[in-house]
């Protein structure tokens, strides 16, 4: 009986012992479970290809980039996206300073006369074997004035040129209008602006209530720079600014000198422009608050409209006033960078292509689409007041395409401004911008 007992003791005992183990081995793994789980999970993201992308939409059109960005993501879930917004203003010295570190962005925005410059200093991949590749992107497709200005020959003068960036976007000016002052002088709006019409409305427009010698509204301003209007009026009087094959600024030359005559006229001959200087230099608050009657501006200021303006208004082209229509215009381009330790080709290309085409999406920031298909499709042509903007494209000219561009533009600003507003005589600042620009071109030259 005592040896009976004593084995059933001990079965009882492994029973026990089993149960206890089983419970043990059960509960290791539910307190583990999460952990390996997690693992997986942090593994699975760091998995994930990384694209760094930089930009300077410091404004609305940064917002509609993200969304485009999350669609991407959504679409894509193996690629995440880190964007860099970097305002204008230092964006261009920390994107060289990071190309020449070998640890640059893997997709970068350019102007498309911006190009030029790093190209010949050979920072950016041409990117003629993606396009032409079995991941390749329609050409046909995009507007041919701007991809000829991403064809690029290199300091090698290979026979054919290259291409170095693809148009994210086509930007350009027209004219944004007050409908209520029209109505409240009995005006009708018109279709137009042309030499036969443009002067006498900017005239009747102008309106000095308080008899003060000091209009309280001003029937039309030249808004942004003074050079996008001058590059705009030269090519309507028939001439060109740069002949940069020879190295010559032609602002001496009377197409240039018809286009500086009449904006300097529009202040101090016509009076209908209020003088950048002397009566604020805010002259878009000016218009929003209906003391100007036309504004001339880019169609990245039509979200700002929307938003601001509390009085009812349109969209007119750019006023024709030579021979020739002519409205400036430029395009943001995507590039990548010539070299890099870090970059995944695939991913990088993958997304331009994804920006590429989604142009209808990207407008919502305030820009045309550069691409037919995007042009014509109903979600596009139904938008109000950006048909306007994009009737003008067959017109679209752009800024001189030199590498020493940057240099350029920002020794021509000022002057142009002071002798626009009298602070310098027309002649002076004639003779300065030729030789400051013909010294720049015959140095980029040697």
């Amino acid at each position: 009986m005592l040896l009976l007992a004593l084995k059933r003791l001990l079965k009882l005992s492994l029973l026990l012992l089993s149960v206890c183990c089983t419970l043990f081995l059960v509960s290791c793994n539910q307190n583990s479970a999460k952990p390996i789980n997690e693992d997986l999970g942090s593994k699975n993201e760091r998995k994930k290809s990384k694209i760094t992308f930089w930009n300077g939409f410091t404004g609305p059109d940064g917002q509609t980039m993200w969304e485009i960005i999350k669609n991407f993501e959504a679409d894509y879930p193996e690629y995440e996206v880190e964007m860099e917004i970097i305002p204008w203003g230092t964006y261009f010295d920390k994107l060289m300073v990071s190309l020449g570190s070998g640890k640059p962005p893997d997709v970068f925005i350019l102007h498309e006369n911006e190009l030029v410059n790093y190209v010949l200093q050979d920072a950016i991949r041409p990117l003629d074997d993606l396009i032409n590749g079995p991941k390749g992107l329609s050409v046909s497709d995009c507007l041919p004035s701007i991809w000829n200005r991403l064809r690029v020959k290199t300091i090698n003068d290979q026979k054919e040129p290259q291409t170095y960036g693809i148009p994210l976007d086509c930007h350009n000016h027209a004219v944004y209008y007050n409908k209520d002052c029209f109505r409240q002088l009995d005006i009708p709006l018109p279709e137009r602006l042309d030499r036969n019409n443009f002067f006498h409305l900017a005239q009747q427009l102008t309106l000095d209530q308080d008899k003060d010698g000091r209009p309280d509204q001003w029937g039309f301003v030249f808004g942004g720079s003074v050079r996008s209007h001058l590059y705009t009026l030269t090519e309507q009087f028939g001439g060109n600014f740069l002949d940069r094959e020879n190295g010559i600024c032609q602002i001496d030359q009377p197409p240039s000198q018809k286009a500086l005559q009449l904006l300097y006229d529009a202040i101090n001959k016509d009076g209908y422009m209020p003088n950048p200087i002397h009566d604020g230099s805010n002259l878009w608050q000016g218009f929003l608050q209906g003391r100007i009657a036309m504004y001339t501006d880019g169609i990245w200021m039509m979200n700002g409209m929307k938003k601001l303006a509390n009085f009812d208004w349109g969209i007119l082209p750019y006023p024709q006033f030579g021979d020739k229509k002519a409205v400036w215009g430029s395009s943001h381009i995507l590039c990548l960078p010539r070299l890099s330790d870090t970059i995944d080709l695939e991913a990088a290309w993958l997304f331009i292509k994804y920006l590429s085409t989604n142009g209808v999406e990207w407008s919502d920031g305030g820009q045309l689409p550069a691409r037919y298909s995007q042009l014509t499709s109903p979600k596009f042509t139904q938008k109000e007041h950006y048909p306007v903007f994009a009737s003008q494209i067959p017109d679209l000219i752009f800024g001189p395409n030199d590498p020493n561009i940057i240099e350029i533009e920002t020794r021509m600003e000022p002057c142009l401004l002071a002798a626009m507003s009298g602070q310098q005589s027309m002649e002076k600042m004639v003779q300065e911008i030729k030789v400051s620009v013909e010294s720049i071109l015959r140095r980029s030259r040697k």
